[in-house]
């Protein structure tokens, strides 16, 4: 049973989550698309401002989840004007108290919403790949690993993150499978002393990580020491190439990569596929909204 604290939470971002879905569905025109998408956060309280007062209606509940935004992301530097980007980049937003509501925000709002993918499409990836002998790269809160179908003492799991918050968290929610834990930057070959694994899952890993598919590619050859083989690996990330947009989507996806949260501006499922195919026999590649889930197989020797 949820606790009230988490309902509470839950409920307060699907009311900003709803407001600014109103407001954005409604009210924007492709003139303030431009506007959103050149704009940080402090121009659109500003724009809101004057909105005001040439008697614009907006829904106030949009203004408020823009101020708790704002207020938040000041406090963690987030606003910061520096062009270039980092690993650490993706990995700073990743605090405590984000952790304790990432499940409803990306995978309740934003994922069926905004990137138009269904939770379900990332659970059923994990319950057809995962083995009983499992890497997760970029672990996020665990979410899909909280779910699979072993029981305790069927499987054997190790995290590896960059963030230590995120291998906390974690390996605390799937405390019953005894998790191994590795602190590493998922770019550098991972070396490690412990055995082969037969899946290996890329979750929404790869949209964080700077650069176009070129250099994202790097991923799997980091990864390359953990597997045999027959590894099977697996995983999903956001694309902005080659796929049909919302506006919603268009303003979200123009924010986050303004905050440096995620980063793929040229990313497409053509570019996936080809990083892969230069590695694996054999890959698969399937797109739903904004999302790519894909998989991959026999890396050449």
């Amino acid at each position: 049973m949820k606790s009230a604290q988490s309902l509470s939470l839950q409920s307060f971002f699907t009311a900003k989550f709803a407001a600014m879905y109103r407001y954005l569905t409604a009210a924007c025109s492709s003139e303030k698309i431009i506007f959103f998408k050149n704009s940080n956060l402090e121009d659109l309280l500003n724009w809101h401002a004057h909105c005001i007062v040439q008697g614009t209606s907006l829904d106030c509940e949009f203004l408020s989840g823009i101020r708790v935004l704002t207020i938040y992301l000041k406090e963690t530097s987030m606003m910061s004007t520096i062009t270039s980007r980092t690993t650490d980049d993706g990995v700073r937003i990743y605090s405590r108290l984000l952790l304790r509501c990432y499940d409803i925000l990306i995978y309740h709002l934003l994922a069926p919403y905004v990137w138009r993918c269904k939770s379900r499409y990332f659970a059923d990836l994990y319950h057809l790949m995962m083995s009983r002998n499992h890497a997760d790269i970029g672990v996020g809160t665990g979410y899909f690993l909280d779910r699979c179908h072993y029981q305790s003492g069927e499987v054997r799991i190790a995290l590896f993150d960059l963030q230590q918050n995120c291998l906390n968290f974690t390996a605390a929610r799937i405390a019953r499978f005894e998790p191994e834990t590795y602190l590493c930057n998922a770019l550098e070959p991972i070396q490690t002393s412990a055995a082969r694994f037969d899946s290996i899952a890329l979750g929404g890993i790869l949209h964080c990580i700077p650069g176009d598919m070129l250099q994202k590619g790097a991923v799997f050859d980091a990864i390359r020491p953990l597997m045999h083989a027959d590894t099977q690996v697996f995983g999903y990330t956001i694309l902005n190439q080659d796929i049909t947009k919302t506006m919603l989507s268009r303003c979200v996806y123009a924010v986050l990569h303004r905050l440096k949260v995620i980063n793929g501006d040229q990313d497409s499922a053509g570019q996936l596929k080809s990083a892969l195919e230069k590695r694996f026999q054999n890959v698969e590649v399937s797109t739903i909204g904004c999302i790519a889930l894909f998989s991959a197989s026999t890396p050449f020797k």
